[in-house]
């Protein structure tokens, strides 16, 4: 394993500026940026770790975490530490985090908070908190479970499970069961 640290040639930890990308994958023809203060890797290049405040950005979404592996073999991203992510319609957080490139499917864990903006209400959020989440892309589905709680405004409505289903253009919930 080789480990890379973003500093000047001080020593000392550059403060207030982003890394440079430390890598690139192509991804529904886009590129995925990936940083990290530190990163571990082999010499391979299949195994990385990102550490001390990571972030991946894809199109619109920026994920923060502190710690973040990624196996490229596998083409999977995996977190067991704190996770907080951002895009035009959608933020939210959780404990821990695998992501399949391949297969486009995300699953959190523990504490998760969705903050999901809507045509209908676009300054009022719908969230989402359950304990698990499960979303895959390509059949647009995902599941929320254990303790789950939506809300809108002063509406609400609690359920062990909720499944739900996006739109075409994935920017709204078509069906929650």
């Amino acid at each position: 394993m080789t480990a890379w640290n973003y500093q000047n040639n001080l020593g000392n930890k550059l403060r207030g500026l982003d890394p440079p990308p430390l890598f690139f994958e192509k991804s529904e023809g886009e590129d995925i940026f990936l940083y990290g203060n530190e990163v571990v890797y082999d010499k391979e290049g299949t195994k990385f770790q990102f550490a001390n405040s990571s972030r991946v950005q894809f199109k619109d979404l920026n994920l923060d975490v502190s710690f973040l592996e990624y196996d490229a073999d596998k083409q999977m991203f995996k977190s067991n530490y704190p996770i907080r992510f951002t895009s035009e319609r959608l933020s939210g957080s959780g404990q821990r985090m695998l992501y399949s490139l391949k297969d486009r499917a995300l699953e959190l864990n523990e504490d998760i908070h969705l903050e999901i903006l809507s045509d209908l209400s676009p300054s009022i959020p719908i969230v989402l908190e359950g304990d698990m989440f499960s979303f895959v892309k390509r059949g647009k589905k995902g599941k929320l479970q254990g303790n789950v709680r939506l809300s809108h405004d002063r509406s609400w409505v609690t359920s062990d499970c909720l499944d739900f289903k996006l739109t075409a253009n994935n920017e709204n919930i078509r069906t929650m069961l």
